[in-house]
């Protein structure tokens, strides 16, 4: 599937750039042009997942320095949370070693914080930080917004679930970014979890074996 919607991005790319375009058509194929990055998005966590359930996810074993990770990711998080009329909190301070998969550590804290992002509220806040205990590292992410009612808290994880119905038409997303950040937290023998959720704070936590108390 992502080769066909490769091609369509390209085609649809293409017409783009022809100067005789009336707008019109340039507004369509440009609606269409996120369209299709959309769901290119969403058949790579599809296919992310489905490596994940056949124990087919490769990761590299690289070190990596959980901090500096979290710095570099920090200027997209601050654009995101300037858009949503937030304010982003960080706590980092000496560096945390791990050893695992550069690229997918990245987007599973990418998810987490998008997610912090998305289901909050106008003036909110976004908090994050970062702790070591026990052998493993610890990376916060709490938000201010609705909270989680007990039921949907129990579903949290789950494939393509939204949440509240009633707001979730409102929510940009597809329902996968909470499961994808699971899955690579597990690969890595870490876990995610959601530690605190009411109508004040809500609060998760991506846990990771430190450089040498990994499993793999």
């Amino acid at each position: 599937m992502k080769t066909p919607l490769a091609l369509m991005q390209a085609e649809v790319e293409n017409a783009l750039e022809s100067d005789s375009l009336a707008s019109a058509p340039r507004q369509f194929l440009s609606d269409l042009s996120d369209q299709c990055s959309r769901l290119s998005e969403i058949v790579d966590g599809l296919l992310l997942l489905a490596r994940a359930d056949d124990r087919r996810l490769v990761l590299a074993h690289e070190p990596i320095d959980l901090v500096r990770l979290l710095r570099e990711l920090m200027e997209d998080a601050e654009i995101l949370a300037q858009r949503a009329g937030l304010i982003l909190e960080c706590e980092l301070a000496d560096p945390v070693m791990a050893r695992g998969d550069r690229r997918l550590l990245a987007r599973a804290v990418m998810n987490l914080i998008d997610n912090a992002i998305k289901h909050n509220r106008v003036g909110g806040r976004v908090a994050i930080a970062v702790s070591t205990s026990n052998g493993e590292a610890t990376l916060r992410i709490g938000n201010t917004g609705p909270g989680l009612a007990p039921d949907a808290a129990e579903h949290i994880f789950d494939r393509f679930y939204r949440g509240d119905t009633s707001h979730s038409s409102e929510t940009p997303g597809h329902g996968l970014g909470l499961s994808i950040a699971l899955e690579i937290a597990r690969a890595h023998g870490g876990d995610v979890l959601l530690i605190h959720s009411d109508a004040d704070w809500t609060e998760f936590q991506l846990v990771l074996p430190l450089a040498g108390q990994e499993p793999f």
